[in-house]
């Protein structure tokens, strides 16, 4: 018996919550610069940003690694949905118990509607090291708390408005494009994957140029930059799902300590980019993985794939060939 098929849909949002924590970064120039720094630093408080640079390294990500505080104010924080000022405040909150608790559960406690075995949130949660002291991370913490929590309203009412209404026909534009084919159920029929949610948003940001793009907000969210090409912002939209499709295959590999983990990031990067040529029947796409040492690891793919092997497979094929750490 045949079951009509469950569509995914693609929903293009501007949440306010994510883009202000992207306006942050940005405007404190951590990780990257930009005329938005020119543009908006004003809007935080000289001293408040003097001490949010201070704590750069703690925020600074990309590339699949980040500083200690890096997630809980930008991927993880954009996951929860945190969009009023007092969300914020509770999640600060349970944040620091996290920290003093040593353990999850707190924010567990604090955000119970949210789907805590999602397959990118859950696994990285296992992972992560608590220092064996906490007490400076949550001094920088309650640092930190306080710079966001004063500069929320300002944001919201010098920033956001401008934010919004610049960021509207790229929604408008990139909606009506992606309408026109279910690029999800292209990926699941060349991969014979599922795609594990019920929709897949993107939240389009007015803050991130120059800074690390499509950033994974969970396995049902990404965030993109508002203002590149058209052909490169759809393409690689479709870039992520596909490495959102192949994430337990990177995670599966990245438990073995005979594999580096930034090769072994950037071979699961192109290896979705070897198969997004497939899902769209293109040769030629409109972005490039220089960084990821793509003009070495597509000709390996292509070399080595064939329909019967299967992404952990294929991956792991590529991280024997290039991504064995020093000490193997």
């Amino acid at each position: 018996m045949m079951y009509p098929r469950v569509i995914k849909p693609i929903q293009f949002t501007t949440r306010l919550g994510p883009n202000f924590l992207w306006h942050m970064l940005a405007a404190a120039r951590i990780g990257y610069n930009s005329d938005y720094a020119d543009r908006y630093e004003h809007t935080i408080e000289p001293s408040d940003l003097a001490h949010l640079k201070c704590h750069a390294e703690l925020l600074r990500f990309g590339s699949g690694a980040g500083g200690d505080l890096a997630a809980f104010f930008s991927t993880f924080a954009g996951w929860l949905h945190l969009e009023a000022r007092e969300d914020f405040s509770a999640y600060f909150e349970a944040l620091d118990t996290t920290l003093s608790e040593r353990n999850f559960a707190p924010i567990r406690k604090a955000f119970p509607h949210m789907n805590w075995s999602d397959p990118m949130v859950g696994p990285s949660l296992d992972r992560w090291e608590f220092p064996n002291d906490t007490s400076r991370l949550r001094s920088v913490l309650a640092d930190l708390a306080g710079i966001y929590l004063r500069a929320y309203d300002r944001y919201v009412a010098e920033v956001w408005p401008e934010a919004q209404a610049a960021m509207s026909p790229r929604v408008e534009e990139l909606t009506r494009h992606f309408d026109t084919q279910d690029y999800i159920a292209l990926w699941e029929n060349h991969l014979k994957l599922c795609f594990r949610a019920p929709v897949y948003e993107i939240v389009v940001c007015f803050a991130n140029k120059g800074g690390p793009d499509y950033n994974s907000l969970g396995y049902n969210g990404n965030l993109i930059f508002y203002d590149k090409p058209f052909d490169r912002t759809w393409q690689l939209i479709s870039h992520e799902i596909g490495t959102h499709l192949l994430i337990d295959s990177v995670l599966t590999l990245s438990n073995d300590e005979k594999y580096d983990w930034p090769k072994l990031y950037g071979a699961y990067e192109v290896m979705a980019m070897f198969y997004n040529r497939r899902v769209l029947g293109l040769q030629t796409l409109a972005y490039d993985l220089n960084g990821f040492d793509q003009k070495r690891l597509l000709p390996f793919y292509e070399r080595a794939s064939c329909t019967e092997t299967p992404p952990v497979e294929l991956l792991r094929q590529a991280a024997d060939w290039f991504c064995r750490a020093a000490t193997a």
